[in-house]
Parts: C-alpha cells; sequence; structure tokens
C-alpha cells in the first residue's frame, strides 16, 4: 500500500523513487529502484534485484541483499 505514513510518502522522479513530505518535497532523495511505504518506522526498498530497509531519514537499517 502506497500512502503518507510518518509524514512521508513514497514518489518517483523519472524511474528512481524516494520519499515525499506533506509539501511535496523530496526529503529523501529518489535512488531506489522500488520503494514502499513506511510501517512501524521502516520502509522496504528496492534496488535491482536486492531489497533493504531504511528508516525515515534515509539511512538503511538493513543493507539491501537478495
Amino acid at each position: 500500500m502506497f500512502g503518507f505514513s510518518g509524514g512521508l510518502a513514497p514518489a518517483s522522479s523519472g524511474d528512481r523513487c524516494g520519499y515525499i513530505d506533506k509539501s511535496g518535497s523530496f526529503a529523501i532523495a529518489p535512488v531506489y529502484d522500488m520503494a514502499w511505504s513506511f510501517q512501524d518506522g521502516l520502509a522496504s526498498v528496492g534496488i535491482g534485484d536486492k531489497w533493504g530497509y531504511i528508516d525515515a531519514k534515509g539511512r538503511y537499517v538493513w543493507e539491501p541483499s537478495a
């Protein structure tokens, strides 16, 4: 499910995904191939065929892996 959670929502710019705040500005730069909504403070993000988790600051808490 996509939408705002914790003040952020997944959004795309070209062929990359990041997260926007409620003003529509990117709070986390669009550097991912896929981005899911935040849940319990974490979001699942994909780069190529690898997936990881980031926090609301865009820091990896689980580095992308297959």
